[in-house]
């Protein structure tokens, strides 16, 4: 799973392409295909569907939370540290 400065990187590298991080999403230049597709807090209700792509980080912000970081529908992203119960994609890091 990514780190918080990996997700940060790889967020960075697509605003220097000249792509916005449009350029995640499903048709966008990169081929990453992020989904709108949300995800649902630790009490289970499902938050932001068609709304926010949302992708847990490897990096701990305290015992009970974690960075989550989003890339939203115009491109826009951002990070917040999630409980660790909230039902958040992951995505895999291939070496």
């Amino acid at each position: 799973m990514p780190s918080d400065a990996e997700w940060t990187a790889t967020f960075e590298y697509v605003d220097r392409e000249g792509t916005g991080d449009t350029g995640l999403l499903p048709g966008g230049s990169t081929g990453f295909g992020a989904e709108l597709c949300g995800g649902a807090d630790y009490r289970g209700n499902y938050l932001y569907f068609d709304e926010l792509a949302l992708l847990w980080s490897s990096t701990e912000v305290s015992e009970e939370r974690a960075y989550r970081h989003s890339v939203a529908q115009d491109g826009e992203t951002g990070k917040f540290g999630a409980l660790k119960g909230a039902r958040i994609y992951v995505r895999c890091v291939r070496d």
